[in-house]
């Protein structure tokens, strides 16, 4: 028999593509963003206790931004924005069907950049990340 010692983790993970945009410090205005999606939050900003960046990543991981399929998504780095085409966690036994064209998909990328007026171009990305 054997003895495990150390730490054991029972996490769960899931695997994505989507179809979007890479998140880092510059692709998006913090304060333009929180604004415009979550004004209430940027009024009570002034708490000393409040974060600028706290309110912003818990507008844009809650936010559909009015689009079919937009999401933020996170793994281990800096996260990424756009239309999910696949999202598999490890406790699913398959993946759903599901059908999209790519000009609908390059279109709400599209719709999805001049909200948040980012520049860069829409790639495919994959990735897994701890639920």
């Amino acid at each position: 028999m054997k003895t495990r010692n150390g730490f054991v983790s029972n996490s769960s993970s899931s695997s994505f593509v989507i179809m979007g945009f890479k998140l880092n410090d510059n692709i998006i205005n913090k304060e333009k963003f929180i604004k415009k999606f979550n004004p209430k939050a940027w009024v009570s900003r002034e708490d000393p206790f409040t974060d600028i960046d706290d309110i912003f990543h818990d507008t844009l991981y809650d936010c559909d931004f009015g689009i079919p399929g937009a999401k933020c998504l996170s793994d281990d780095g800096p996260g990424f924005i756009g239309i999910v085409l696949a999202d598999i966690s490890s406790e699913d036994s398959f993946l759903d069907a599901k059908t999209i064209e790519v000009s609908d998909c390059l279109g709400r990328c599209e719709q999805l950049r001049k909200l948040l007026e980012i520049e860069d171009e829409p790639r495919i990305y994959t990735g897994t990340r701890s639920c």
